[in-house]
C-alpha cells in the first residue's frame, strides 16, 4: 500500500506528512488535525507500523466527518480505532485486496 500526499474524506481534503520530529515529544506514531484537515506520520517508523498509523489516523479522521463522533466518547473511539486499523490491515495484506480494478 502506498501512503498517498492527500486523502479525500466527504468534503474535506486532508494532507499527508511525514515528520517523525514533530510526534517524537509524544511518543506516538502518527497524528490527525481535523481543523487543519493534515494527518502526520512519523516517517521513522518500521512500514508496516507505518501503514497501521496512517489507518489509524484515516479512521479517526472519518469517524470525525460522521455521525459516530457524536457516539463514541473519545476512549471507546481510540479503542475502535485501533483495533480496525489493524484488522483491516491484515485482511487486506493476507486477501492481497485491491479495490482499484474489482469487478462482479
Amino acid at each position: 500500500m502506498k501512503i498517498p500526499k492527500t486523502v479525500k474524506i466527504k468534503t474535506k481534503t486532508y494532507s499527508i506528512e511525514f515528520d517523525g520530529e514533530a510526534l517524537r515529544d509524544d511518543d506516538i506514531y502518527g497524528r490527525v488535525y481535523h481543523t487543519k484537515q493534515k494527518i502526520i506520520l512519523d516517517k521513522t517508523q518500521k512500514i508496516d507500523m507505518l501503514q497501521v498509523a496512517f489507518l489509524h489516523e484515516l479512521l479517526h479522521a472519518i469517524v470525525n466527518a460522521g455521525a459516530l463522533r457524536k457516539e463514541l466518547s473519545n476512549d471507546i473511539e481510540e479503542k475502535v480505532v485501533t483495533q480496525l486499523a489493524e484488522d483491516l490491515l491484515l485482511v487486506i495484506k493476507e486477501n492481497q485486496l485491491d479495490f482499484r480494478n474489482m469487478t462482479k
